[in-house]
Parts: C-alpha cells; structure tokens; sequence
C-alpha cells in the first residue's frame, strides 16, 4: 500500500527546465538541445518497489529503423488514487495517495486505451499518477519513454514528428495483438502533447478517439525560445533556482540562442523552425483538448489556440492560475473531468470539456 508518497517538485522543475540550466554546467545548449537528459520522479529502487506492489508491467517494441521503445502497462483497478495539491505564494505541494490497499483493489470493466506521453528530459514514470487515476475509471493505460528518454534507446530526438512516428508505430504493434480494447487517446504533456498530435495525425496509428494535449507547444524552435525565456520567470521555482537560471539565461541572448537552434537542427538532421505543429493538429481527425495554463511563461495561449483553430475538431480549455510547471501535477482538479469528458467522447460527438471548480486545499 502507497501512503502520501510525494513526487518531489525539484525533480519535476529541474526535468522541465534543463533547456535553460544548460549553461551552469559545461554542456553547451547546442548540445543540450540535442540530448535531453533524464530525470526520474523517484529513484530506481522505490519505483520499481511502487511496480511490484501494483503489478504494473514492463515491456519493449522495437520500433522498425527506429528505437527500442520502453513502456509500462497500467491494467484497469480501482486503486484508490488520491491526490493533493496545494499553494503558498509560488511555492507548490503534491502528493499522491493509493488508499486502497492491495485486497481491497479490484479491476474494472475496460472502457479503452490511454497512450501517455511524458514532457521534455522526463520519462514514463511522471504520467504514473495520471495513469494510475485513469485506471480507476477503465482506462488501460500505455506509459511510454519516448526515444532518448528513460529506459528507451537512444535515437535523435525529433521535437515531434519523429516522436510521433514511434508513437503510431508503437499503438499500430499493439492494435495488431489485440492489445487496444476499447477506444484509444493519446495524452502527453508539454513535449509529449506534441508527439500525440503527430501520432494522432499518422494514418498507420489508426483512428484515435481522442487528443488530450496538455502545454503543447506550436513550433520546435519557438518552443525551444519559450522554454529558455520563460524559465526564469515561471511561478514554482526557488529564488535560488532562479537566480542560477536568470544568469543561465544572461550567458545565451537571442542571437546565440538562435545559432544554437541552427546547429542543434544540423546535428539532428531538421529543421526546427519549420517544425510546424499546426500542420500535425489539423490532420487529427479525433476530438482534441488542447488544456493550457493561464500563467505558463513559455507558450503564450494564443499559439495554443491557434493549434485548437488548427485541429478539425479542436477545443482550448484555460486552466486559470497555472503554469507549465503546475499544469500538469493537477490530477486532483482533472482525473475525474476528463474521465468523464471521454466517456462522453463517441462516434462523431466531441463533447464541450466542463471544467469543475478548483479544489479548495
């Protein structure tokens, strides 16, 4: 049984922001571009004790010319998820409860597949707790690592497209072993939305019910600016840390950064400015839910919108008060609307997302 295990907001905060903390250390943000790193939520022994005891499997699927491909299975159980979110000023808690223990778990009737897909320098163990949420309510869930990230093997990173290409083949394995019961979203965050927009968008990944893209950004390179701009500014952070970031970002102007863009591109073979994600949303035919926070310092929620414009069926929903760093630990707010949002999601019906009052702490 898991009792008030906190995911620690450091880990959280330094996965997130490593674009911009390139320059304290003697990585060059070219390079660091390039090579997004790994923070894990938790450290290799405790995940893999928290594994065991809820019986969440590990698995591979070699992504054909691509990489191996690390994911985990969440099968459907009420686990009791509860979780705990609170703020003073800009500093923020979260904690995350399984208050059933393991007799009193029991499964639940399948409704679908959910593909969860993790943000920058992240892994697959972020989106547990979104995972373990959506099991309560049927949701078999797919906790992938996307190539360079976790326990997936090491493949140049794409900053979507490419991300996506493994995605769609990754669901396209699993559809052809009868591993996809139910109706399929796609759910990843920030780095990971982008990677299920371009999934979504490939024919081969087969019609997806839904998009949930939670912080997207609209264009690789912008992306890339907005991560090192906003960085210094985002509610959540540690006047230490953002001391250490606002000199970070004094070493790197604008006419550096866009070199480092330019030859980051080079290394990987793209062109990061032409990496248009509204190009990917408008071939989503499923519903798509664009949530983005209304204090997020890296993506203004004008480009979001224009991905919601995009997308042939597309919906913004504002998270009022949140950041890029706070969006996403908000299970406690959207675990149960957006479960109820998918169940409303059938046939050619893309419901309204009603979003519920903010929990009082």
């Amino acid at each position: 049984m898991i009792r008030e295990k906190d995911f620690p907001r450091r880990a959280i905060f330094a996965g997130l922001a490593c674009l911009a903390v390139l320059a304290s250390a003697c990585t060059s943000l070219e390079t660091r571009i390039t090579r997004p790193g790994n923070r894990a939520l938790l450290d290799a022994g405790t995940l893999g004790q928290m594994e065991s005891a809820l019986g969440i499997e590990r698995r591979s699927f070699q992504v054909p010319d691509g990489p191996e491909l690390f994911y985990r299975v969440v099968e459907p159980m009420d686990y009791g998820a509860e979780y705990r979110f609170t703020r003073t000023g800009d500093s923020v808690h979260f904690r995350f409860n399984l208050a059933n223990p393991p007799d009193q778990r029991t499964p639940v009737d399948p409704v679908g597949t959910a593909v969860l897909l993790h943000g920058w320098s992240m892994e697959g163990s972020s989106m547990l707790p979104w995972a373990l949420g959506l099991a309560g309510h049927g949701w078999r869930a797919v906790v992938v690592d996307l190539r360079s990230h976790g326990a997936s093997s090491h493949a140049p990173v794409g900053y979507g497209p490419r991300e996506g290409a493994d995605v769609a083949a990754l669901v396209a394995a699993l559809r052809e072993r009868g591993e996809v019961p139910g109706r399929l979203v796609l759910f990843g965050v920030s780095y990971g939305a982008v990677a299920g927009l371009y999934a979504a968008a490939l024919s081969d990944t087969g019609t997806a019910d839904a998009v949930i893209a939670m912080s997207p950004f609209t264009n690789a390179a912008g992306g890339i600016r907005g991560m090192i701009n906003g960085i210094t500014t985002e509610p959540g952070l540690s006047l230490r840390s953002r001391l250490a970031l606002a000199y970070a970002r004094r070493r790197y102007d604008d006419a550096r950064i866009d070199h480092a863009i330019a030859g980051a591109g080079e290394r990987l073979g793209i062109d990061l400015a032409g990496i248009d994600v509204r190009q990917a949303a408008a071939a989503v035919e499923a519903c798509t839910l664009l949530l983005h926070g209304t204090e997020d310092g890296f993506f203004p929620m004008e480009s979001v919108q224009s991905l919601a414009d995009a997308a042939p069926r597309g919906q913004l929903v504002a998270l009022p008060g949140e950041s890029h760093f706070t969006a996403p630990v908000r299970m406690d707010w959207l675990v149960e609307a957006l479960a109820r949002w998918l169940e409303q999601v059938a046939d050619a019906r893309c419901p309204g997302f009603n979003l519920p009052p903010v929990p009082q702490a």
